[in-house]
């Protein structure tokens, strides 16, 4: 392969398939167009689209207001309080069942901290600072972005990117979503937020993620590693003291 072909292939797998980036056996393999298209849609065209959209709603009262009165629902229960949660266990577990994951254990966990962290500080930075009323005036003035909905993209975003390279990835990154957005129409469907709050923290949150796999995936392994070297060392260190203490 001619080097400008090869530099273009890897520009296109780290930004439309970053899944790939650090997999050699996903690398040497054909991506084929299904997935490169359901990547791409999932890594930016829903998040863009959802961050566009949120911004011309918020700026928009009247839009704002009539979108609002779209839909309504009769559910009282915090589903969405739990909801958000619901895709965690599944990035840490699913690697036990068959399916591949792209990160050891201590990686995926470094990572999604570190997408929580950030994704959750860009929130609540962006919420004291708009100071957007909610839809019922009880709830406050904490509505813009949502970070119930955030929450639960940056876990399906990670579960997305952990298992979409493997057999039966496309199931589980579906899935994920599917719990993500069920948990964004529930806080505008009953009047927690905005629409344009929940389309703003599912952007955030699937951008987010994106972000910490894309540029910081080789820094948080790395240092994951050494962090493992160092108590694995240590902990034969310690075995090594108690034997000859006896």
């Amino acid at each position: 392969m001619k080097p400008t072909l090869d530099i273009a292939r890897r520009v296109m797998l780290f930004f439309f398939f970053p899944e790939a980036g650090f997999r050699k056996e996903v690398q040497e393999k054909k991506i084929t167009k299904t997935k490169m298209v359901y990547a791409a849609i999932i890594n930016f065209a829903m998040p863009l689209l959802f961050l566009v959209l949120g911004l011309i709603i918020n700026a928009n009262e009247p839009l704002k207001q009539q979108v609002q009165t779209w839909q309504d629902t009769g559910v009282t229960e915090k589903i969405d309080d739990y909801g958000r949660y619901a895709p965690i266990p599944f990035i840490f577990i699913l690697d036990r069942c068959g399916i591949a994951a792209r990160s050891p254990f201590g990686v995926r966990v470094a990572l999604f901290a570190t997408s929580y962290i950030i994704g959750d500080a860009i929130v609540f930075r962006t919420k004291q600072a708009t100071q957007v009323q909610r839809p019922k005036a009880e709830y406050g003035t904490t509505s813009f972005p949502s970070q119930h909905t955030n929450q639960a993209f940056l876990a399906s975003m990670t579960l997305h990117h952990e298992y979409i390279g493997s057999k039966g990835g496309g199931v589980v990154s579906a899935a994920g979503m599917f719990c993500a957005a069920g948990v964004g129409y529930l806080r505008y469907a009953r009047d927690k937020h905005w629409s344009s709050d929940v389309l703003v923290g599912a952007a955030v949150g699937m951008i987010t993620v994106n972000m910490v796999y894309m540029f910081l995936y080789g820094l948080l392994s790395l240092l994951m590693n050494k962090l493992y070297a160092a108590i694995k060392g240590l902990f034969k260190n310690c075995c090594k003291t108690k034997k000859r203490a006896h």
